[in-house]
C-alpha cells in the first residue's frame, strides 16, 4: 500500500480515499499479486476439473473393461467345469433314459442337484472373490453347507470342521472348493455313508473309508497339477489336497 498525490494511481491498484481536517488522504492498494494468485488458483481450478473428468471417465471405462473381464472368466471357467463333467451328464442321460425304476430316477436326479447346486456355489465364491481377491470364511462355509445338504439325500454325511482365516485367498478357495466338490460326488456315487473334512487356508484334509476310488480320484486330481498325498491310518484313510500355485493361477486367469 502507498500514499501518492492525486493521478499518481498505479496500474491495476485500488484507490481509497479518507476524509481528514484539512483535506483528504488518498492511497492506493497494489492488487497486481491478488489478481495473479487469483489467476493462478483459475487455472488450477479448471486442471482439478479436468483431472477429475478424466478419473471419473478412466474409473468409468475400467468398471466396464473388470466387469468383462469377469464374465469371460466366469465364462471360462464355467465351460472348463462343463468339459468335466459332460462324460457324467450324458451318463445321466444315458441312465434316465433306459430306466424305469423311480428310486434309480430320483437319486439321478439328485445328483443333478448336486451338480446344479456346486455350479451355482461355484459361481457366487468367484464373483464374490473379486474384491480383493480375498473370500471371507462365511462366504465359503457357506458354499460347504450348502454342498452336504445335497450330499445326505444321496445317503453321505460330511462332517466339516473350518479352520481357515478370516478370509482367504481367491484361488485357493475356489480351487479347494473344486477338490471338495469333486470328492464328495465320487464318494456320494461310490456309496460311501460318511467322511470327514477339516478345511483350512491353504488345504484340504480328507478322512474316510478305504476303497479303490480313491486312489484313482487322487491320480486324476493330481494331473490338474495339485498337490494329493494319500495314506492309510489303519481306521480310515487320510487324504490331503494342497493347490500349487501353478494350479491357483491356472484356475483364476482361465
Amino acid at each position: 500500500m502507498t500514499a501518492s498525490l492525486p493521478g499518481n494511481a498505479p496500474a491495476d491498484s485500488r484507490t481509497s480515499r479518507m476524509e481528514v481536517d484539512g483535506g483528504a488522504l488518498l492511497w492506493h492498494e497494489d492488487l497486481s499479486r491478488l489478481h495473479e494468485q487469483q489467476r493462478r488458483l483459475a487455472l488450477a481450478r479448471d486442471a482439478l476439473r479436468r483431472a477429475h473428468s478424466v478419473l471419473r471417465e478412466e474409473h468409468t471405462v475400467r468398471t466396464k473393461l473388470i466387469r468383462i473381464m469377469m464374465q469371460r472368466q466366469l465364462s471360462a471357467d464355467l465351460e472348463e467345469i462343463l468339459a468335466r463333467k459332460r462324460p457324467l451328464l450324458r451318463a445321466f442321460r444315458e441312465q434316465l433314459m433306459a430306466t424305469t425304476d423311480a428310486e434309480q430316477v430320483t437319486q439321478l436326479i439328485r445328483r443333478l442337484n448336486l451338480l446344479a447346486s456346486y455350479l451355482k456355489k461355484r459361481c457366487v465364491l468367484f464373483l464374490k472373490g473379486q474384491e480383493g481377491g480375498m473370500i471371507r470364511a462365511e462366504e465359503m462355509e457357506m458354499a460347504l453347507s450348502e454342498t452336504c445338504a445335497y450330499l445326505r439325500p444321496l445317503g453321505l454325511r460330511v462332517a466339516v470342521e473350518q479352520a481357515a482365516p478370516q478370509v482367504l485367498r481367491t484361488a485357493t478357495a475356489l480351487a479347494l472348493f473344486d477338490a471338495f466338490a469333486s470328492l464328495t460326488e465320487r464318494a456320494a456315487a461310490a456309496g460311501a455313508e460318511s467322511l470327514f473334512c477339516r478345511m483350512t487356508g491353504e488345504e484340504a484334509s480328507f478322512l474316510l473309508d478305504p476303497a479303490p476310488w480313491v486312489a484313482v480320484w487322487a491320480t486324476e486330481e493330481e494331473r490338474q497339477d495339485t498337490a494329493v498325498t494319500l495314506s492309510d491310518r489303519g481306521y480310515a484313510l487320510a487324504l490331503t489336497v494342497r493347490p500349487t500355485q501353478e494350479t491357483e493361477e491356472a484356475r483364476w486367469n482361465g
